[in-house]
């Protein structure tokens, strides 16, 4: 039985198989094709009273003598309806993330394993503001993204497994923002704008993987921007970026 990791290559979970973790829920529905969520998305209803949710799926295109293809996309729904702070006033937004996979995985020989993701990322935010100065705004905000992951992987034995993972986000366009902001009842604007960040996110982050079947355990830490796992959002700042999770498969 194969015991390595699935989150980092076109590898899915058996047909029939269910994955039951921290980070993530999952079903197989056959052998190529897998459908889940990421739970941490759930948590946030409880923080603001809103909805939220995910889902996922990830399908296994072929798998020709030792290369294999998989393309994996998701939608992840955030909202709050309504949040009110006596510092900036009342607001509300909805949030709708679009994340688009495709990984490429060879393996030369055993115990070596080697993957490339390509993924795109549409980003949609809407909201509504209000001041206590009873200054209003209500806007729009979307942007998207490219990004590159590499990994490689050394199994040591059915049990532990290596893998090195390195991550960049070379383009990400313009943050497209349309706003009409009322100041007074006599003062009005409209804002459409494109903000541009000149940074490049990029991660470096050697892990461990750990299978005790049904037990699997994922340990790793590394420097670079925060890619949040599933969204594939990333912070812009540098800082080092642990990675752990901890799921059964049955």
């Amino acid at each position: 039985e194969d015991t390595r990791q699935t989150d980092f290559s076109a590898a899915t979970i058996a047909g029939g198989d269910v994955r039951v973790g921290l980070l993530q829920l999952e079903l197989g529905i056959f052998d190529e094709w897998t459908i889940g969520t990421y739970t941490y998305p759930w948590i946030l209803p409880l923080i603001t009273h809103s909805p939220a949710g995910n889902l996922y799926t990830k399908v296994r295109l072929f798998e020709l003598d030792r290369f294999s293809m998989a393309a994996s996309g998701g939608v992840f729904l955030v909202s709050v309806d309504d949040f009110d702070s006596k510092k900036i006033g009342n607001s509300a937004l909805a949030m709708t993330v679009l994340p688009l996979h495709l990984v490429g995985t060879y393996e030369p020989a055993p115990p070596w394993r080697f993957s490339l993701e390509a993924t795109w990322v549409q980003t949609f935010l809407l909201g509504d503001w209000q001041s206590t100065k009873h200054r209003t705004a209500t806007g729009f905000i979307a942007g998207s993204g490219f990004q590159l992951a590499a990994v490689a992987e050394y199994q040591l034995s059915p049990i532990v497994g290596l893998h090195l993972l390195a991550r960049i986000a070379p383009y990400s366009s313009p943050a497209h923002v349309v706003a009409d902001i009322d100041v007074d009842t006599q003062t009005s604007a409209f804002v459409d704008v494109d903000v541009w960040t000149e940074q490049t996110p990029w991660l470096i982050q050697p892990g461990v993987h750990l299978a005790w079947q049904p037990l699997h355990v994922r340990i790793g830490v590394g420097y670079g921007s925060l890619f949040l796992p599933g969204l594939s959002l990333m912070t812009l700042e540098n800082l080092p970026v642990p990675d752990f999770d901890l799921y059964f498969v049955f």
